[in-house]
């Protein structure tokens, strides 16, 4: 049985164990992916950003090179940045843990492309004005009979094109190299109101810090009221300025944000808590199953110490009692009164014995019932005191011993039951008698303090350490257990004594030192004549 249980035990804790890794595995996996999600929701939101800052460069200067710039020329510059910010958040899908490692992307989402060219043609325009470029439809006819000569005639338009698209890009450098100052080119109002459009519009409503670094000597500008420096270098938030510069940039926008971890953890919701509330109910359950199959191995044991006790205890009375039986029914015996009379003592003593033994046995089943009544009423429990000293020094002077009373009480007047009070200090005198080393040596001593009875009863046995001390009233416990009958018990004798202090509205504590002996200090409350008892 003691091995089924330890096994089982084991095998909760594993198992227990095994679930509290795996969900915390599951939970750091989970934190992990959100964080992910959050990376990539704010390299979008920046890339966007200076995405929209070159576009919005593009559309001031534009204007200035052609003053014929028109409505619909703005729109399809616009539907091209809109394009290559798309193909740009693509290329940063696959490219965040570069991101995070500050390398340079060697593809520039920004490079001009042949779809950008298919500008729609207007009814009439200027010279001043960018010409639109179209593909030639397949006609009937003679003109563009064959698909060979569609495809020659289309890959001439396509090198006029891109070589347009070069002059433009030029046309946009020249003007701008006369404009290469970040402070004219950029204005932090706008990053910041661009930044917060576009957090805002993927649900990152936290505090955050921004700058312009310069990556060759890590210097920032525009940077946010009261931001950590050193936290924006080392940001993994960083997005290229000026990406379609013929000339490249230094300058990068970062962002850093101190509320990260706490903003992803409470993204997560009720899963987080929830998972740590399921998970200490699971902890308190095993616990409390693991603490009560412990307690119940225990009580076993316990029990068949008890039994191997009670079987001992009754053993010895049974044998006494029949040996007397049978010399008093010998022949030899009957006619010698002196002798019939000492066995006879022998029986009654014997029997009295294991009656007191029964006694106990039932006592702490009504106690286990919780149907344990008391007669309770006022008495002296001085005389209950000396009644019993007088009965114990015979036994105590058979061993050479002392047993000393010493009585400082004025009132020794309690409420309560006087035959269970008899009952307590037989069993305290009794074990001090049992477990003191050769000559025992017992004081008693009753005192008043504070409208209590204060009765000590002290041994110099072999004492108790703190551990034996705390369960020195559970019952069945004793110092000796098993088959070890050296001292005589059933451990019910201070378990019941604690029982009937309590119901006396009293208190009942030890004091004990290894190899010096042990002191039962009991209160009771004293009755006094017109005041109400507990």
């Amino acid at each position: 049985m003691k091995q089924k249980i330890t096994i089982a035990v084991i095998a909760m804790i594993i198992s227990l164990s095994g679930i509290i890794v795996l969900q915390l595995y599951w939970i750091n996996g989970a934190i992990k992916v959100r964080s992910n999600q959050f990376d990539g929701q704010v390299l979008d939101a920046i890339n966007d950003v200076t995405g929209k800052i070159q576009l919005r460069e593009a559309m001031i200067i534009l204007p200035k090179i052609f003053p014929d710039f028109d409505s619909s020329q703005r729109q399809h510059v616009d539907s091209v940045y809109s394009r290559r910010l798309a193909r740009r958040h693509l290329h940063h899908a696959y490219s965040i843990h570069i991101a995070k490692k500050y390398k340079h992307i060697d593809e520039n989402p920004f490079v001009s492309d042949q779809s950008d060219l298919n500008i729609h043609k207007p009814q009439s325009y200027s010279k001043h004005m960018i010409p639109p470029f179209e593909l030639p439809e397949k006609m009937s006819g003679n003109s563009y009979q064959t698909d060979s000569d569609m495809a020659d005639s289309a890959r001439r338009l396509i090198s006029k094109a891109n070589a347009y698209g070069r002059a433009i890009h030029r046309m946009i450098a020249n003007y701008v190299s006369a404009n290469l100052d970040i402070h004219k080119r950029l204005d932090k109002n706008v990053i910041d109101s661009l930044l917060h459009s576009e957090l805002h519009h993927r649900g990152i409503d936290i505090p955050y810090q921004s700058a312009v670094m310069n990556m060759q000597n890590r210097n920032l500008d525009f940077m946010s009221a009261g931001g950590d420096t050193a936290k924006l270098r080392c940001s993994v938030y960083k997005s290229e300025l000026f990406p379609e510069d013929y000339q490249p940039q230094p300058y990068y926008l970062t962002i850093f944000f101190p509320g990260k971890q706490f903003f992803v953890l409470k993204s997560i919701g009720l899963i987080l808590p929830g998972s740590f509330l399921f998970m200490l109910i699971i902890i308190i359950s095993c616990g409390f199953t693991i603490y009560t199959l412990l307690k119940q191995k225990k009580l076993s044991e316990m029990k068949n110490d008890f039994i191997n006790n009670m079987t001992h205890e009754f053993k010895t009375p049974i044998a006494t009692i029949s040996l007397a039986t049978d010399a008093i029914i010998d022949p030899r015996i009957m006619d010698d009164k002196e002798k019939l009379t000492r066995y006879a003592l022998m029986i009654k003593e014997e029997n009295t014995r294991m009656n007191l033994q029964v006694q106990n046995v039932l006592n702490a089943a009504i106690m286990d019932k919780g149907d344990f009544k008391l007669k309770l009423a006022p008495f002296n429990s001085g005389k209950s005191i000396e009644k019993l000293i007088e009965r114990f020094r015979l036994q105590i002077a058979d061993r050479k011993g002392r047993l000393n009373l010493r009585s400082e009480a004025e009132n020794f007047m309690v409420f309560g039951d006087e035959i269970h009070f008899e009952n307590l200090m037989n069993n305290l005198l009794d074990n001090a008698c049992k477990y003191s080393i050769d000559a025992p040596v017992i004081n008693v001593k009753a005192y008043n303090e504070d409208k209590n009875l204060v009765i000590e009863v002290e041994d110099h046995g072999p004492g108790m350490s703190r551990e034996t001390q705390k369960k020195a009233f559970d019952k069945f416990y004793r110092l000796s257990t098993g088959n070890l009958h050296d001292i005589k018990g059933f451990g019910l004798g201070l378990s019941y004594a604690k029982a009937v202090v309590t119901a006396f509205h009293g208190t009942i504590d030890v004091m004990s030192e290894l190899k010096k002996g042990s002191t039962f200090i009991i209160r009771l409350p004293l009755h006094i004549e017109n005041e109400p008892n507990l």
